[in-house]
């Protein structure tokens, strides 16, 4: 039973890991591209928090976050992305948590 956390937290790694590269295929593909900046300044990263693993997806420079270039062309990028994709994405980490359950308790 002891196995149980480890297992979760890689299995979790992997279902961040696709999530991260969906939203970030998502996004670039709905983004303006009047200059490309915000297109490439798209990243993601997971990071390692106080109770847990965080996915943290982020759009715009410095100068151009994303909710101002999608007030200022008035083409929605990022948080439609989030929003429609949100529950698929929990569901995803669901998965691979009760993969790791089921593997763990199995002794494969």
């Amino acid at each position: 039973m002891k196995a149980i956390p480890d297992a979760a937290k890689h299995e979790i790694r992997i279902a961040l890991t696709r999530n991260g590269e969906e939203a970030d295929r998502y996004m670039s593909a709905l983004v303006p591209v009047l200059t490309g900046e915000t297109k490439i300044s798209i990243f993601w990263y997971i990071k390692d928090v106080t109770g847990g693993t965080r996915l943290t997806v982020s759009a715009g420079g410095d100068g151009s976050p994303a909710r101002a270039v999608e007030f200022v062309n008035d083409t929605p990028f990022f948080y439609p992305v989030i929003r429609l994709n949100g529950k698929r994405w929990r569901s995803r980490i669901s998965r691979h948590i009760n993969k790791a359950a089921k593997q763990a308790v199995s002794g494969g």
